[in-house]
């Protein structure tokens, strides 16, 4: 760490611990284990489990294995054979939110700042930061040596760049921008954030961390009405999602939580209508509702294994209800393009579909993209709006 300067003091005093890493001069492609986003043009998601240390680690262990194994050829020894959950379709890990293009990403860029194996958040890409006295100015300065694939070195300016891209699309990072006044180039490896005030998680939104949830598209009829989307999610039975995908009693748990439990921020609070089935409730809110039988284009991946099962589930309770639903099969890839889609389910768009995120991807209110309620213009797929739900967001 820098001493501290012109009024200026480091963050280095109140606990957090720089660790330098090598910067990654070429792409190396290795499956990563899911995460979330935060760097170089564009943002890259991080978790506790896959910072760079243990990427490196991980690829030195299978090339190692690869040069000892008995019967290889050279040009095998050069080959790291690699099985991911899904194709590879979209390379830019802004644009969708999907871990196939987030785990490619990966690869590729890099971040600020990541998330360590004990939930703390460390400096990456950074060298140095400071914090004025108001809590209003951030300067951070790059470590030496940062370069892209090409050779030419990683500068202030990429850096701006980089954030305001990722500040437009990102839940926490749309959060954070909110607060944010300017960002300024002070040197080539150095630049600051101006903050029209306080804002309390600058560090968590540069160097964030990633559950199964059913998708509703507010846009378009029946959904568009929040009593039919409450009666399918009355009809739905968390265990039944549950046994279907993953089998094995003794590997899963329940969770009535909006956030990740047993974290801080889990509760049950408000889950009544969604901890557990209740049938009889989903049918007379569906007949109350004035559902007109128009048939809901629910998407399923035919080739990601770990959700695959879970939109099968969700049409057979919904057809229980008294739901007509189409289950359309497609590739993942082609789901979460289509999934941007704002069109009607008629015109090639969509009623509802079936995610997952990892529990550190969804344990507050500012990351957790369930939540996200900003509408048509910038919300997360499906575009819910609530105003209150979103004062509440900026008030945490």
């Amino acid at each position: 760490m820098s001493a501290p300067t012109n009024g200026l003091h480091s963050l280095d005093q109140i606990g957090y611990r720089p660790i330098l890493w090598r910067p990654i001069k070429r792409p190396a492609y290795l499956f990563a284990r899911p995460s979330t986003l935060c760097f170089i043009s564009p943002h890259v998601l991080r978790s506790p489990s896959m910072h760079l240390k243990y990427r490196l680690a991980a690829l030195a262990a299978a090339l190692s294995f690869s040069v000892f194994a008995p019967g290889q050829s050279a040009a095998q020894e050069k080959v790291l054979n690699v099985v991911p959950h899904s194709n590879l379709a979209i390379l830019d890990p802004i644009w969708t939110t999907a871990y196939m293009s987030r785990n490619h990403g990966y690869m590729i860029y890099d971040t600020l700042f990541a998330t360590d194996a004990k939930n703390q958040i460390q400096p990456q890409m950074i060298e140095s930061w400071l914090v004025s006295p108001d809590k209003k100015v951030w300067e951070f300065k790059l470590r030496n040596g940062l370069e892209f694939h090409d050779g030419n070195p990683v500068t202030s300016e990429d850096v701006i760049a980089s954030l305001n891209r990722w500040g437009k699309r990102d839940a926490m990072g749309v959060a954070m921008y909110t607060f944010v006044d300017k960002l300024e180039v002070i040197s080539a490896n150095r630049f600051r954030i101006v903050f029209k005030e306080p804002c309390g998680f600058v560090l968590e939104a540069l160097g964030k961390p990633s559950s199964n949830v059913p998708r509703f598209n507010h846009l378009h009829a029946p959904f568009n009405k929040p009593e039919v989307r409450r009666a399918a999610l009355a009809s739905f039975n968390q265990e039944a999602f549950l046994r279907a995908q993953v089998g094995v009693k003794e590997l899963y748990k329940p969770c009535p939580s909006m956030f990740t439990c047993g974290t801080p921020y889990g509760s049950p609070a408000g889950s009544e209508i969604q901890s557990k089935s209740n049938m009889k409730m989903a049918q007379e809110l569906l007949k109350k509702s004035g559902y007109d039988g128009t048939p809901v284009v629910i998407m399923k991946p035919t080739d990601l294994q770990s959700i695959g099962k879970l939109p099968d589930v969700a049409a057979q309770l919904m057809r229980q209800a008294g739901f007509k639903v189409d289950l359309q099969a497609m590739d993942w890839q082609t789901l979460v393009s289509r999934r941007a889609k704002k069109d009607a389910p008629k015109d090639g768009g969509w009623h509802m579909f079936c995610t997952a995120w990892v529990a550190p991807d969804i344990w507050s209110p500012i990351n957790n993209a369930a939540l996200d309620a900003r509408g048509l213009k910038a919300g997360w797929f499906g575009w819910g709006e609530d105003t209150k739900l979103e004062d509440l967001r900026s008030q945490f």
